[in-house]
């Protein structure tokens, strides 16, 4: 999520007016407020329903546990100690690193924070 005010001030910058001199906040949240109302209009229109999951989880001694049904994709993944992991293509034994194969998750025993994108099943 990025707040209002880091977008307004990325707006006033590209329009030059970093005092607020030519364009009040109102009017530049207001064209914030349209463009995002546009975007998520035409997402809905198209039948895209795709969000993001927290999903807190163990992986036991087989080094593996499946993913969430509605898994589509990894956006971060956290140790229980929140260090940030990385993927790995390769081994998974590695502390920091992880592997995601179809719907299993792989990695290191231990307790896991997984932030990902879902599909809702909302009909289409």
């Amino acid at each position: 999520m990025i707040p209002v005010v880091d977008i307004v001030k990325s707006m006033r910058y590209e329009l030059k007016d970093m005092q607020g001199t030519k364009i009040s906040d109102f009017e530049l949240i207001e064209a914030i407020n349209q463009a995002a109302s546009l975007l998520y209009g035409r997402l809905s229109d198209r039948y895209i329903h795709v969000g993001l999951k927290k999903h807190v989880f163990s992986v036991g001694t087989t080094g593996s546990t499946a993913l969430p049904v509605d898994f589509v994709r990894v956006y971060q993944v956290f140790d229980s100690d929140g260090n940030l992991l990385v993927p790995t293509t390769g081994n998974t034994s590695v502390t920091g690193a992880y592997r995601v194969m179809n719907d299993t998750f792989f990695a290191p025993t231990g307790s896991y924070n997984l932030e990902y994108s879902f599909k809702s099943n909302k009909p289409r």
